[in-house]
């Protein structure tokens, strides 16, 4: 069986858990040269997505992630929508870059309520932003 499931988000810990059941030492000792389990389910957002919940970091595959509906008005939506726009230059933006330019995600509720994190609101508005890989 998969380490992360095919269609539901786990916690990190969990995934750090299910590696030292398979591997003795676990991450650090089998794959520790590919840096942290973190960063490594970071840097692969292409197959892998990861945001917080509470303190904890959840990681699940590309789109198994369930991404609660936005629950803000029409206006407040737009406004959100061009407040993060405005800071996307016409040659783009790494997503790090864009972070730092719209600021902490998870500490603004305004932006919080949205969407889990930066890169679940690019991809519910694929109208306004294209993310490549």
């Amino acid at each position: 069986h998969s380490v992360i499931p095919e269609t539901e988000t786990v916690s990190v810990s969990v995934v750090a858990e299910r590696l030292m059941e398979r591997y003795p030492g676990g991450w650090h000792s089998e794959f520790g040269h590919l840096g942290t389990l973190s960063a490594f389910i970071h840097c692969h957002h292409e197959r892998l997505e990861a945001h917080r919940v509470g303190s904890s970091l959840v990681v699940g595959r590309q789109g198994s992630a369930v991404v609660p509906p936005v629950q803000l008005g029409d206006g407040e939506l737009q406004e959100l929508l061009q407040y993060v726009h405005s800071r996307v230059p016409r040659r783009g933006i790494t997503l790090t870059c864009l972070g730092v330019l719209v600021g902490k995600w998870a500490q603004d509720p305004r932006l919080k309520h949205a969407a889990p994190s930066l890169l679940h609101f690019l991809r519910a508005h694929p109208d306004w932003f294209h993310v490549a890989p």
